[in-house]
């Protein structure tokens, strides 16, 4: 509107009247510029605000279902893991028990049939009862990681459950039936139940852990 009023001064040659007569029109452009500019801004910065809203929300939408997805997957995968877990456990001490049958029936025969010390008749009765629960644990307990190396595994397995369950009965039948004064039998078998949940973390973690597949 500047570029109008100049060309309309020039033209009439009467500076004072064009400027009265077009200030008003300055004015009116110059509003309406400022009122276009604003109504302008104002639509481009609402349109802005809305799509970035949108966006925010498609965004945050996501995020939540991602991470509600995490959440289910790591539940599921938890839950899987205690699972195989019971069903371990449940293996073992169903091998446990027929293992108490074998470690009784041998401990009987020591101590009663052959006169053997109570001490000496438990020692070979347990290591009896290790090498029966060892076989049923490769074919049964934890058949899924048997790979090969079967002697080393029963090294290690006389040598952790083995041996927990060789000092904790020797040691619990001491004080149990030498020095309570306790039946031998009801003894053993206490002594084999203490030891047992011992002996399912040696072998799981010592044992047959050793023989899981390396990951690729």
């Amino acid at each position: 509107m500047v570029g109008v009023s100049y060309a309309l001064s020039r033209a009439t040659g009467n500076g004072c009247y064009e400027i009265s007569y077009c200030s008003p029109l300055n004015w009116f452009g110059d509003s309406l510029h400022v009122s276009l500019s604003h109504d302008f801004a104002t639509a481009v910065c609402r349109n802005f605000r809305d799509r970035n809203y949108v966006s925010l929300r498609r965004y945050l939408g996501r995020s939540a279902a991602l991470s509600q997805r995490a959440a289910a997957m790591t539940f599921l995968s938890s839950t899987e893991a205690w699972a195989r877990l019971l069903r371990r456990l449940l293996k073992f001490h169903m091998v446990g028990v027929i293992g108490i049958g074998v470690q009784l029936c041998f401990l009987f025969a020591f101590r009663t049939v052959m006169h053997f010390n109570y001490l000496l008749a438990t020692a070979l009765a347990v290591e009896c009862a290790v090498l029966h629960n060892f076989l049923w644990h490769e074919h049964f307990t934890w058949r899924d990681r048997t790979n090969g190396r079967r002697l080393q595994r029963l090294l290690r397995f006389n040598l952790s459950t083995g041996l927990i369950s060789i000092v904790g009965n020797l040691v619990l039948m001491r004080l149990l039936v030498g020095s309570l004064h306790l039946q031998y039998m009801a003894a053993n078998i206490l002594s084999i139940g203490a030891c047992s949940l011992l002996n399912f973390w040696a072998s799981d973690q010592v044992v047959f852990q050793a023989e899981l597949a390396p990951k690729e």
